[in-house]
């Protein structure tokens, strides 16, 4: 189960502190990156080095392989998703505002990154 569900874990998790919903807030960042990547960040590395990276102050915070790829909102949007402190990582309310959600045209844009992302799992499924 663990490993699995580590690559979702915000970093106040992983380190056993006080954590409140803003957690989620960094489990919705790991899932666009993987949504958009086929695979979550770090899935490629030993866990527990993964879970150092995420912890670490020194390490930047996950985000997609290519960022180019993405909207600059939807990089802007991981990037508040995925802030190591949860002091500076909004709430869901505060989400809803973002420009990212402003902007969407609804879900059939997505359809063509969704096959890619699909693509791009069983490939890696297959090593």
């Amino acid at each position: 189960l663990i490993a699995y569900g580590f690559n979702r874990m915000a970093p106040e998790v992983i380190l056993k502190k006080q954590y409140d919903s803003k957690c989620d807030i960094w489990s919705l960042g790991i899932t666009a990156v993987e949504m958009g990547d086929g695979a979550p960040p770090n899935s490629s590395i030993p866990i527990f080095r993964a879970m150092r990276q995420v912890t670490s102050p020194q390490t930047p915070s996950p985000t997609f392989k290519d960022p180019s790829e993405w909207s600059n909102e939807l990089n802007d949007f991981i990037a508040l998703c995925l802030q190591k402190d949860p002091a500076k990582r909004p709430t869901a309310m505060e989400l809803l505002s973002h420009p990212f959600f402003k902007n969407v045209k609804g879900p059939n844009v997505l359809k063509d990154k969704m096959e890619l992302a699909l693509e791009k799992r069983k490939v890696i499924l297959m090593l």
